[in-house]
């Protein structure tokens, strides 16, 4: 799923918001983090603009007490006594965090002195497609164990998660409050939680059907994709494709009811298309976002252009990993690629757990002299 970018909302925020302490985790500069005092929206210039994020750039899933497996709720002591510990968890679009922006929970309770406190949120994995989920402990400046029942029942806890730019700008998490002087708000009557909302910010649907994978490697320019031939297990990728082929690419299509089958504006929103690949067996994957290419019939049709993936392509350094192997006419480097697909999560892969291998080659005559600056 495609997100709004931060810098085309406009609406700014007056209202409070909340920060989160992750003691049990680490802090975005590799530090313990611990709650700071965070600046109540709108307050300091060097904070930059305070806006209303409701593009699901950031959005919260949950916030409890977790149990301390004893029928009671989880605190953290220190020298300055105990106090409960909140847990929770956010989701983040992606493709803010390739933007540079960081998230964050302002949080205030209504003892002490009301300031507010802030604290980063840990990366914990994936949360469907393009999103990453982060998890956040408030545990300073919160209700201690030792109240009395009656002064615990008249806490409130007030927090917001929200995203801080490479400028500064501070977006909060407003997908299911849509009032912008609202922030969630935890009291004895909702249990001092939040639950998630699957209704809100949802995971786009996987695909009812993808297929129909194809290589097309050709002199024949007419088309992407048409007369492709079927992909095997494995693709050579030679010296005639790199030099003499005009096209030069991998083909499959997707079919999502309502999705794909009409002329939709919106589909680059409700598919998210991706190009997993590595050149080694213990590398990290990476990827790539797929555009529609088109439409054959009712299904969207996707490319991805090898060309800009082969190691061994004029004026290239090869940095991955190559084997070298003697042919008759010259000895050649060969890098292995593996490669799969994703849409909306869901994979297309060759078979379960595999994936295709693409044999990139060149002769190792042509390859230029030298280690790689």
């Amino acid at each position: 799923m495609h997100h709004r970018t931060l810098s085309a909302a406009l609406l700014f925020i007056t209202a409070t918001a909340c920060a989160v302490d992750v003691s049990d985790g680490v802090a975005l500069d590799g530090t313990p983090a611990r709650a700071r005092v965070g600046a109540a929206p709108l307050e300091g210039s060097a904070q930059g603009a305070d806006v209303a994020e409701n593009a699901c750039g950031i959005v919260l899933r949950e916030v409890r007490r977790p149990s301390n497996g004893m029928g009671g709720y989880e605190s953290s002591c220190g020298d300055s006594g105990c106090q409960y510990v909140w847990a929770g968890t956010v989701d983040v679009s992606e493709e803010q965090l390739a933007l540079g922006a960081t998230p964050h929970v302002l949080y205030q309770t209504s003892m002490g002195e009301r300031a507010w406190w802030e604290v980063d949120a840990v990366d914990v994995g994936t949360a469907g497609a393009g999103n990453r989920r982060f998890a956040f402990r408030i545990d300073e400046h919160t209700p201690s164990p030792g109240m009395s029942f009656s002064s615990l029942n008249r806490t409130r806890i007030e927090l917001v998660p929200f995203l801080r730019d490479a400028a500064g700008n501070r977006w909060f998490d407003h997908n299911r409050n849509a009032n912008p002087f609202e922030n969630y708000v935890l009291v004895v009557d909702n249990a001092w939680s939040v639950s998630d909302d699957p209704s809100v910010c949802p995971s786009p649907a996987q695909p009812d059907w993808m297929g129909n994978v194809v290589a097309r490697i050709s002199r024949d320019s007419s088309h992407a994709c048409n007369g492709g031939t079927p992909l095997g297990d494995e693709l050579r990728y030679d010296g005639w494709a790199r030099q003499r082929a005009a096209v030069r690419n991998v083909c499959f299509e997707v079919w999502e009811p309502g999705v794909t089958d009409w002329d939709n504006p919106d589909q680059w929103r409700q598919l998210d298309v991706r190009a997993h690949y590595r050149f080694a067996s213990d590398a990290a994957w990476q990827w790539q976002w797929l555009g529609a290419l088109d439409h054959a019939g009712n299904n969207a049709r996707f490319a991805l252009g090898l060309g800009g993936l082969d190691p061994f392509a004029p004026y290239t350094c090869t940095s991955v990993p190559t084997e070298i192997v003697a042919q008759p006419d010259g000895d050649r480097a060969r890098a292995s690629m593996q490669l799969y697909f994703t849409v909306n999560g869901a994979e297309l892969r060759p078979s379960a757990g595999a994936a295709w291998l693409v044999r990139f080659e060149e002769y190792v005559s042509a390859l230029p002299a030298g280690p790689c600056p």
